[in-house]
C-alpha cells in the first residue's frame, strides 16, 4: 500500500489557521509554554527540530529549546569545551534556548546522583519556560531518551514527536525501549515524520498517531531561482547529478559506484557532512565506508563538504538532476524515513530521482522512482533529455503545499486540540 503525500490537510483541520483578520488561532487562551527536547545542541547548524520549535515561538507560543543536561560522558570526551558552569537561558529571536552548564552533570549509571541532576535541571527549565517554578503546560519530546525529564517537568500535555525510526538506528538499547514504551503509554499526542515510524512503535500507536513530516522554506528557493551557481559548483561540468544531505550508510554506495563507472561523463556532486559520527565514521559499517572511498576516488565524483542551510537552495537549483540514492536492501532506519531534502528538491524545480522509499511513493507524479542500476540510469537519462517526471511548475506546486508554515500551522492546531481535550 502506497503512503499518500501529506498536503497539510487532516480531517477537520484548516490548511492555514490564520484568520482573515491576520490573527493566529494561537491567540486562544489555551496557549501555554512549551519545553522542546531534542538531541541537537543549539548552534548555528540548522535542524528540522529547531525549525519546528522556532516556528512555534514565532507564533507566540512561549517556547524553550533544550538538549537536556550534559552527562559525565561529555566531561570525559571533552564535549563540554568552554561551557559555563551554570545552566543559562538566552534568547534567539522569539525562541528561548537552554544552554547546558558543567555543574551537576547527569550520571546515568549512578541513579541517585542522576535523579538529583535531573530534578535540578527540571527546575531550571520550568523557570526558563514560565518565568517561575510552576510547571509548563507542554513537554515536546523529539527522542525517547528525554523521558526521564517528564516526572520533573510534570507537563499538562505530553507530546512525542519521532523524527526517525529510532528502533532501527545504531545505539538503540533496552533502556531506550523502556523509555519509548513508557512515553507512548503516557503521551497525549504522538507524531512522526512518516507512517513507517509509527508502524514500528508498539501498541496502538500506528492507529492513534499523526503523520506530520518535514516542510520547506519556499521563499528561500524563490530568491535564488535565477542566481548563478556557487564558485565550487561552477567548476564542475554538466550534467550535474546532485545529492545534498548527510553522507552515511543510508546511501546505496554500490549503486552509485556502478552508475558513476558506467557513465563517466555524468558528474556526481555530494554536498553535506560525511559519516554517521562526528569523526566521519559510518557507525562500524565497514562495507559502506569502503564503497564510499571507492566512489569519491572517481574523477566524476565531487565532494563539496557541508554548506550553511541558507546556501542549499543555490546548490539544488544549479544541478541538472537531484537524487535520493537510499539503500533498499537490509534493515535500517533509512527504510522508514521521510527525507528532509524531498520537499527542498521539489522546491528547486529540477528533475528528481529517488529509491523506492515508502514515504516517497505517493509523490511519483513528480519524482521518478528507481530500484535497479538499469532503472536508475534510464530515469536519469530521461530527466536529462526530457525533463523527468512532472514539470518544474508541478514540482514547485507540491513544495508550496508542504511548506514549514503549513506544517507548523497544523502542529499548533493539534496542540490546541489536545490541550482542549485535557481541560475537560
Amino acid at each position: 500500500m502506497r503512503e499518500q503525500p501529506v498536503t497539510c490537510e487532516l480531517q477537520g483541520f484548516p490548511t492555514n489557521t490564520r484568520s482573515r483578520a491576520g490573527k493566529s488561532d494561537v491567540d486562544d487562551p489555551l496557549r501555554r509554554p512549551i519545553v522542546g527536547f531534542t538531541q541537537n545542541v543549539w548552534s548555528e547548524q540548522w535542524t528540522s527540530r529547531g525549525r519546528i520549535l522556532s516556528g512555534l515561538a514565532d507564533r507566540k507560543w512561549p517556547t524553550l529549546y533544550s538538549s537536556g543536561a550534559r552527562t559525565i560522558w561529555d566531561l570525559r570526551n571533552g564535549a563540554l569545551g568552554t561551557s559555563a558552569w551554570r545552566h543559562t537561558i538566552r534568547n534567539d529571536g522569539n525562541l528561548r534556548v537552554d544552554i547546558p552548564g558543567r555543574l551537576l552533570l547527569r550520571w546515568p549509571t549512578v541513579p541517585l546522583f542522576d535523579r538529583i541532576a535531573l530534578a535540578t535541571h527540571g527546575r531550571h527549565l520550568r523557570r526558563g519556560a514560565t518565568g517561575w517554578s510552576r510547571c509548563p503546560s507542554i513537554a515536546l519530546l523529539f527522542h525517547p531518551s528525554f523521558y526521564p525529564y517528564v516526572d520533573h517537568i510534570e507537563p499538562r500535555l505530553l507530546v512525542y514527536y519521532a523524527c526517525d525510526a529510532y528502533r532501527l538506528m545504531p545505539g538503540w538499547t533496552d533502556e531506550l525501549e523502556r523509555h519509548e514504551s513508557d512515553l507512548l503509554d503516557r503521551a497525549d499526542l504522538v507524531l512522526a515524520y512518516s507512517q513507517g515510524m509509527l508502524d514500528l512503535m508498539p501498541g496502538d500507536t500506528a492507529r492513534r498517531g499523526v503523520v506530520l513530516p518535514t516542510g520547506v522554506d519556499i521563499e528561500s528557493f524563490s530568491k535564488v531561482a535565477l542566481a548563478p551557481a556557487p564558485p565550487d559548483l561552477q567548476r564542475i561540468p554538466h550534467p550535474r547529478l546532485g545529492y545534498v544531505g548527510r553522507i552515511n550508510q543510508k546511501l546505496d554506495f554500490a549503486l552509485i559506484l556502478q552508475m558513476a563507472e558506467q557513465r563517466p561523463n555524468w558528474h556526481w556532486v555530494f554536498v553535506g557532512n560525511v559519516g554517521a559520527e562526528p569523526n566521519g565514521r559510518f557507525a562500524a559499517d565497514a562495507e559502506a565506508e569502503t564503497l564510499w572511498s571507492r566512489c569519491r576516488a572517481l574523477p566524476n565524483v565531487h565532494v563539496l563538504g557541508n554548506k550553511p542551510h541558507d546556501d542549499v537552495p543555490l546548490y539544488l537549483t544549479n544541478m541538472d538532476v537531484n537524487l535520493m540514492c537510499y539503500r533498499t536492501h537490509g534493515t535500517g532506519w533509512w527504510s522508514e524515513i521521510f527525507p528532509l531534502k524531498s520537499m527542498e528538491y521539489l522546491a528547486a524545480g529540477k528533475p528528481v530521482v529517488c529509491a523506492p522509499v515508502k514515504s516517497m511513493l505517493g509523490y511519483s507524479d513528480n519524482i521518478a522512482i528507481a530500484s535497479t542500476v538499469r532503472e536508475w540510469i534510464d530515469a536519469i537519462e530521461h530527466a536529462l533529455s526530457s525533463g523527468g517526471r512532472g514539470t518544474p511548475l508541478s514540482r514547485r506546486a507540491v513544495a508550496l503545499a508542504n511548506t514549514w508554515d503549513h506544517r507548523i500551522d497544523l502542529l499548533q492546531h493539534l496542540l490546541l486540540q489536545a490541550l482542549q481535550a485535557t481541560s475537560r
